[in-house]
């Protein structure tokens, strides 16, 4: 499981406070945590468009 947000973040998403600490007590208990700190890598592998227009895309798309 990736996540990233810090396991404190995970008990408001559980309705049950009590399921909650149950379950993440015994997911962060046995896990790995790698922390990885610095710049993302997502725009670098985003696909590049040197042809694309967004006044084509709205015009196209019945919008003024």
């Amino acid at each position: 499981m990736t996540s990233n947000r810090a396991p404190s973040y995970w008990y408001p998403l559980f309705p049950n406070p009590v399921v909650a600490e149950s379950l993440l007590d015994r997911l962060i208990d046995t896990s790995h945590q790698v922390i990885m700190n610095g710049p993302s890598y997502r725009p670098n592998k985003r696909p590049k468009h040197p042809t694309y227009d967004a006044s084509d895309h709205r015009a196209s798309a019945g919008r003024p």
